[in-house]
């Protein structure tokens, strides 16, 4: 059988890892800061723990929808700094 060494199993992960933020980064342009339930703005919320492993994988922080009925909680991309 073919036996795979933890070097090339490792660099897989980095290369898919890397492969994907970019597509997440071509993906930011059109990425908007309103709720995908109802179309109100979000706000920033506070991260949790798992969070944080999440957002340095991948370029994502958390919302609040800001329509008291609608309650939308979630991770939406983080948005492009205007230069």
């Amino acid at each position: 059988m073919f036996r795979q060494s933890p070097f090339i199993v490792l660099l897989l992960i980095v290369v898919t890892v890397i492969l994907l933020r970019l597509y997440i980064e071509s993906l930011r342009n059109s990425a908007s800061l309103k709720c995908p339930k109802c179309g109100e703005p979000l706000y920033r919320i506070k991260r949790i723990h798992w969070e944080y492993i999440v957002s340095f994988l991948l370029p994502v922080r958390p919302y609040n929808c800001e329509n008291k009925q609608c309650l939308w909680l979630g991770l939406r991309l983080k948005p492009l700094r205007k230069k």
